[in-house]
């Protein structure tokens, strides 16, 4: 089942926009850990049932090195996502309702035009190392993110209508924010706000800040404290008795840099890794059915999608896109991919089962050969070259390619891969060019919708997608609007628009999936290792 607070409605003045209690993220945590299919653990189901045993470790790995302490070298990565969660709380989190359950703000007040927040923080705030923390960590955060020579992309979120939020100190525990309009894409920036330690960093230039040596000994405010860390190889941390919250039940955490997924396996199955990813059906296998260990399947909140491209040859007109994607038939693609709905289900659109304003009346393409084939005679397509790029970083986007390339070619297409590392990919993919016909993107979608349909804008980030300047002002009122059932509403319209496009696939909707030791439970509840206040060992 999947339970969705929606507390948010028309009646819900903009000053409680931010209220939330207890009992509404209790029930939105509910919705995160079930989904299309249900959140999935296999084996003998004993570790759930058990006692809970105080203490331990937990120790896994993770593929990217990790270099610097500072969270805003680390805030656009999955790995900073996850790890760097459990040391730096954010002013608030957002449910997948689009609640706030409040962290380190006591309160976040919006005036009724939107225009103009008020951060109080919690009282009894404490840095790692005893420490007050204050609204001047918030006003040094702030000025940091301002100076945009720093970190253009990060300052960029604090901006509506390309001008920086303004913002002053009104007492040691609240700040002033003020916006030239209102803007959802703002609060879920403001709320999501991390904030550095201004004692940390006394001694530092501003332009110094993120690469200076004092980020070895940065305190934090999360439920974890760093302990040590060595550059590239490991990251050690334990409780931070600081913490304001709730502390969990486990001593600490251990990242351990460990590039080879094989590796990884190999040290999980000898008992020195707390847990394994697992990203392929081959691998699931071996654990599945294993009374060894235990499997957990949950919504991470991720849309696989493809672009195609209206500035390249073949797919440059809306009947040529037509016919590449009347070709395809996603579920069998999702099927092909991944080999088990423990890993995915078919998208709908461009929105996640468990996500903010998921409609699950909204339909997807459908594959229809005859008019695929047609479409290909009328416009002299028979053999025409489809090139197709992946990031060669993400797991399962190769075997996704495989599959479109197989459905192309079956209809008369000459597909073609190419894998592309990380950064020649987001260059090809961010920039306007003619050097692909498809792209396949993964990206979050769980949050407020307002943060990512730039990706289905041309005049943003979807430089390679055709949309329409009826689309793009629709994703501006979408930002705009306050009224919860209006946007509601507004995003219904832009999809079903986006989708008359002829140019993004919503492909996947894809589940995290692990393999843990017998004796660690919570981790459906820990919102992919971002939380590890509730994962906890059994007896």
């Amino acid at each position: 089942m999947s339970v969705n607070f929606n507390y948010v409605g028309p009646e819900v003045s903009r000053r409680d926009f931010f209220k939330i209690g207890a009992a509404a993220a209790a029930l939105a945590a509910l919705g995160i850990t079930t989904g299309c299919s249900g959140d999935k653990t296999s084996g003998s189901g004993a570790a759930v049932q058990a006692k809970i045993k105080e203490g331990g470790k937990v120790v896994y790995a993770v593929e990217e090195p990790i270099t610097s302490l500072n969270y805003y070298n680390n805030s656009d990565t999955d790995l900073g996502k996850q790890v760097f969660a459990n040391l730096f709380a954010p002013l608030c989190k957002f449910n997948v309702d689009g609640s706030a359950d409040y962290r380190l703000a006591k309160d976040i007040k919006i005036s009724d035009d939107g225009t103009t927040y008020t951060v109080t923080l919690r009282d009894d705030l404490k840095w790692s190392d005893g420490e007050k923390l204050t609204s001047d960590d918030i006003i040094f955060t702030m000025d940091l993110l301002a100076n945009e020579q720093l970190k253009p992309q990060t300052s960029s979120a604090y901006k509506v209508d390309k001008k920086f939020c303004e913002y002053k100190k009104t007492s040691d525990t609240e700040v002033e924010f003020t916006i030239v309009r209102s803007s959802n894409l703002f609060r879920k920036a403001l709320g999501s706000l991390i904030i550095l330690p201004a004692h940390t960093f006394k001694d530092v230039d501003q332009a110094d800040v993120y690469t200076s040596p004092a980020n070895d000994k940065i305190a934090t405010s999360g439920a974890y404290k760093i302990d040590t860390f060595s550059t590239g190889e490991k990251l050690v941390c334990s409780k931070n008795e600081n913490y304001y919250g709730d502390k969990g039940h486990i001593d600490g955490f251990e990242v351990n840099v460990v590039s080879d997924a094989s590796t990884q396996e190999i040290a999980f199955q000898n008992g020195e890794f707390s847990l394994f990813t697992i990203s392929n059906s081959e691998t699931l296998a071996n654990y599945k059915n294993n009374d060894k260990y235990n499997v957990v399947s949950y919504p991470d909140g991720r849309i696989t999608f493809m672009e195609i491209n209206p500035n390249a040859s073949n797919t440059d007109s809306m009947d040529k896109r037509k016919a590449v994607i009347d070709a395809l038939n996603i579920d069998e693609l999702v099927y092909g991919t991944y080999g088990d709905e423990l890993f995915s289900r078919s998208a709908k659109s461009i929105r996640p089962k468990d996500s903010m304003f998921y409609n699950d009346d909204i339909k997807n393409y459908t594959q229809n050969l005859d008019e695929a084939k047609k479409l290909m005679k009328e416009n002299n397509l028979e053999g025409a070259k489809i090139n197709i790029i992946f990031n060669s970083a993400r797991v399962g986007q190769e075997e996704l390619c495989t599959m479109i390339k197989s459905q192309l070619d079956a209809v008369g297409f000459d597909a073609q891969i190419n894998s592309m590392e990380t950064a020649a990919y987001f260059k090809s993919y961010f920039y306007p060019t003619d050097s692909f016909n498809i792209s396949i993107m993964a990206n979050e979608m769980i949050g407020d919708p307002s943060s990512s349909v730039g990706l289905f804008n041309n005049t943003k980030s979807g430089k390679n997608m055709y949309t329409t300047e009826k689309l793009n002002s629709m994703w501006d009122d979408l930002d705009k609007e306050m009224d919860q059932s209006k946007r509601q509403q507004i995003l219904n319209d832009a999809i079903e628009e986006l989708h008359n496009c002829w140019s993004c696939v919503p492909v996947c909707d894809t589940n995290y999936v692990c393999a843990t030791q017998k004796n660690l439970a919570g981790l459906e509840n820990s919102d992919r290792l971002s939380d590890l206040t509730k994962v906890y060992f059994t007896e």
